[in-house]
């Protein structure tokens, strides 16, 4: 299956790329908590920040760019990502990672490329840089009091030291990870750190049954679920229900099943 998306059209990658968007909706939707806080580290334009605000009692989101922050984002267009009068989103202006100190943020002519840690994914190179700007970086274990939920991190190269800097929130509130992995070296460290936390772990776009240890597949994102997490066969299983459905479906039929999914 990783060898049939190295050799994807582009429409192609742009349907998967939107199913891995809706499985991550489906995650918000089962794994956020009313009485608990989310976050969204890596927030872009606030897709699933402004989400997470309606399933959650607050949320946090992080991201070193000032001039992304506060818009809705229409891509995809969908109702229940573009909530009307969410109040409970704080948007953070600053990077974050596994120390506090001062880095180097680079925007590039495709923003969803933009990175505190550019030099530390391959796609940089092919990339057309516009700016570079000194920024401030924060530990997540000195930001954030309080029990969390949902822990959504997508930093274009910088997801370990993200989750490094968060051991004691992690530990703390045993959240619902999901969290970017972009090659087999950094999938590895990603699944052997948070196995020593006591979490499963599993490759997003798969069907997810055992658990994985395997860093060589090719993966968006990642999904951890603390072992003693009661939420997690839940979860699991309306992942896998969509999964099954999807096959050959087209974008408008994935997102009317996952927002049937949605109750408000």
């Amino acid at each position: 299956m990783a060898a049939a998306r190295q050799n994807m059209s582009e429409i192609e990658k742009a349907r998967w790329f939107k199913f891995n968007n809706f499985i991550e909706d489906i995650i918000v939707t089962t794994a956020c908590d009313k009485n608990k806080i989310s976050i969204d580290v890596g927030c872009h334009h606030g897709r699933f920040s402004w989400f997470m605000g309606r399933q959650s009692h607050s949320v946090f989101a992080f991201d070193p760019s000032p001039n992304i922050l506060l818009k809705r984002n229409h891509w995809p267009d969908l109702e229940w990502t573009n909530p009307i009068g969410v109040e409970n989103v704080v948007f953070i202006n600053c990077g974050v990672g596994d120390k506090h100190q001062i880095l180097t943020y680079t925007e590039y002519d495709d923003s969803s490329w933009n990175s505190l840690y550019h030099g530390e994914f391959k796609r940089a190179k092919d990339l057309t840089k516009l700016s570079e700007k000194k920024v401030v970086v924060v530990k997540l274990d000195d930001m954030i009091n309080g029990d969390i939920s949902l822990l959504k991190i997508d930093t274009e190269g910088g997801d370990l030291k993200v989750l490094q800097g968060a051991t004691k929130v992690i530990t703390q509130s045993q959240p619902v990870i999901v969290v970017e992995a972009t090659t087999p070296s950094n999938r590895r460290e990603i699944i052997k750190l948070l196995n020593s936390l006591d979490y499963n772990v599993w490759h997003m776009g798969w069907l997810a049954n055992e658990p994985t240890q395997d860093e060589n597949i090719a993966s968006l994102n990642l999904l951890a679920i603390h072992k003693e997490d009661h939420r997690k066969e839940y979860i699991l299983s309306k992942i896998n229900e969509f999964i099954l459905f999807s096959p050959n479906k087209d974008y408008n039929s994935m997102a009317e099943w996952v927002k049937n999914l949605i109750i408000f």
